[in-house]
């Protein structure tokens, strides 16, 4: 519940910037604005519809198990759309940075993945 309000107040925030302040007679400061508000917004979206999912498909799993791995992908996933409206700002989206922010994120996964497989048998 907390991550629906949390959501909602992030995406209100957002479409007050995105309403009230013109980018391009604003400067750095609004464009930060802008991207953290979006951040935030999409931050909670996907937390709230992986934790949701997941808890309905992995009933079996604890709670904070599911939140923990809706946390980190939700998390990839933003900075993954995030960098690429950023590089796509300032026109320097192409095959090559996208591919290294996936590749960058596949390896902070499978990092994750087995840290998490590691803990696992020392117990």
């Amino acid at each position: 519940m907390i991550f629906i309000f949390g959501t909602l107040i992030a995406w209100s925030a957002w479409i007050i910037v995105l309403l009230n302040i013109d980018p391009i007679s604003s400067g750095l400061p609004a464009l930060i604005i802008f991207y953290i508000t979006l951040f935030a917004g999409l931050m909670g979206f996907f937390i709230t519809i992986s934790t949701v999912i997941r808890a309905y498909r992995f009933k079996e799993r604890e709670l904070e198990d599911i939140i923990i791995i809706s946390l980190r992908q939700s998390l990839m996933l933003t900075i993954l759309l995030e960098g690429a409206l950023v590089l796509l700002s300032i026109e320097k989206l192409n095959y090559l940075s996208i591919g290294l922010i996936i590749s960058l994120l596949a390896v902070i996964e499978f990092t994750a993945l087995t840290f998490k497989h590691g803990r696992k048998h020392t117990h």
